[in-house]
């Protein structure tokens, strides 16, 4: 019996983009393999909050939302100089 392999989610295609784009542009991003070692760290915790501190792009955002209960929160956190910043 052959079985076909699930669709992605669209959190997963976008992660699959992001880690295209990390590799042509040199983007630390945590990867697929760290990235399940977090996923895995937050399915057990099952946190309510969440804070992360260098967003940089998203991608452990979107690893860690897609563990998260529907009525958990993410605040994430990245430097943004404006104009008026030296």
């Amino acid at each position: 019996m052959i079985t076909e392999k699930p669709l992605s989610s669209s959190a997963d295609q976008v992660l699959r983009q992001i880690e295209k784009a990390a590799k042509k542009e040199f983007l630390p991003i945590v990867g697929p393999h760290k990235g399940e070692i977090l996923a895995e760290e937050v399915r057990k915790a099952k946190p309510w909050h969440v804070l992360e501190v260098g967003t940089l792009i998203g991608y452990s955002s979107i690893l860690m939302g897609k563990e998260l209960n529907e009525n958990a929160e993410i605040v994430t956190v990245e430097i943004c100089r404006g104009e008026a910043d030296p």
